[in-house]
């Protein structure tokens, strides 16, 4: 039997065509917004803004998707402790948990896959270990 990713699933309970778009316009969004995020955080430390690069265009191209949407996610979740007062800004919340949980639906796996380049590389590859499952997909 051959392995499902958690996208493919996904896709079969749904109309797939429909939920792939989606999906891919999620990716390319998200990648977008960091790019733009980039720009407002101009004043900010170099690897700070290197990390949003690296994110923002794995997620247009579709490449390391998983691996990066874990380092997206765990800088978020320390900006958010560092940087935002929760009691004073309680609306923070809901954003930032969105956010997180559109980027654990992209760690899940299978995201690079669709019209990306996870899968070309995934498919090439001579020998399949953990460590490339795990950077792939």
């Amino acid at each position: 039997m051959r392995f499902q990713t958690s996208f493919e699933k996904i896709a079969q309970t749904t109309h797939g065509q429909v939920f792939a778009m989606c999906f891919i316009g999620l990716r390319i969004i998200l990648g977008l917004s960091s790019l733009y995020l980039i720009t407002l955080l101009s004043g900010q430390p170099l690897g700070v803004l290197l990390i949003l690069l690296a994110v923002a265009t794995s997620l247009i191209i579709g490449l390391l998707v998983r691996p990066f949407a874990l380092l997206a996610m765990a800088g978020t979740v320390i900006f958010v402790v560092a940087s935002v007062d929760l009691s004073a800004n309680p609306h923070v919340v809901l954003p930032v948990l969105g956010l997180l949980l559109l980027l654990g639906m992209f760690a899940a796996g299978g995201s690079g896959h669709v019209f990306g380049c996870d899968g070309i590389v995934f498919r090439n590859l001579r020998r399949s270990t953990s460590v490339t499952r795990f950077l792939f997909g």
